[in-house]
């Protein structure tokens, strides 16, 4: 009697196909942690080099709260926006009726940016995969007097003016200068510009979201 293997054929075959099938399923199951590992340490390396050509800075990075990388940076500060003000200050004193004025006039010259010493830091949540980048905010680096102060005074009938209230006005208008400034959002624009162009190069890497920039004095900004 002759037998007939066809039927144990197509059976030994099915059952190397879904082996086979059941196989690559459980390598790509097994290979898959492996892939998302590198694809979110990529994601590290991008954001650290875009802080890097930004600000200068090699940030820490840490992943898991765990410190992978320390900081580094070449210089102590970085001035991203500069602006010339014009001001002018007077000051006042009566005394028995008689009043004395100083009037002080110049041009300060501001620069707002970032402080290199204080921490950049690269974050990575295993977890969830999420990216944060934790920015020192702006400041005011540097108010120098570009132009004057030009001083002009006035006494009063025996209210005499002197070197110490011109000095003392200098003084003044130097603090107001420093006010002004600070309430003029020139730190904001420092931020603001910085922000620009790390989404300038985030643009550049379309499709490897999960990207969170944040400064310490500002609301986050998502990429």
């Amino acid at each position: 009697m002759k037998r007939d293997w066809s039927g144990v054929a197509v059976f030994l075959g099915t059952v190397l196909a879904v082996s086979f099938l059941a196989k690559m399923c459980l390598d790509r199951a097994a290979e898959a942690p492996r892939l998302a590992r590198q694809e979110a340490m990529a994601a590290v390396r991008d954001a650290s080099a875009w802080i890097k050509e930004v600000f200068g800075v090699v940030p820490e990075v840490r992943i898991n709260q765990v410190l992978v990388h320390g900081q580094s940076a070449p210089i102590a500060e970085l001035a991203v926006i500069e602006q010339d003000y014009t001001l002018a200050y007077e000051w006042r004193h009566t005394w028995m009726g008689s009043t004395k004025t100083v009037r002080a006039e110049g041009t300060w010259r501001a620069k707002a940016g970032f402080d290199l010493l204080k921490p950049f830091q690269i974050s990575l949540d295993p977890a969830t995969g999420r990216i944060g980048g934790d920015l020192p905010g702006a400041e005011i680096l540097s108010l120098e007097l570009v132009g004057g102060p030009e001083v002009r005074g006035e006494s009063g009938w025996w209210n005499r003016l002197d070197e110490q209230d011109r000095a003392a006005v200098v003084r003044e208008f130097a603090g107001k200068a420093r006010r002004h400034v600070e309430e003029s959002g020139l730190v904001r624009q420092a931020e603001a510009e910085a922000l620009a162009r790390l989404q300038t190069l985030a643009d550049r890497n379309a499709g490897k979201g999960g990207f969170e920039f944040r400064f310490r004095s500002s609301t986050p900004a998502q990429e």
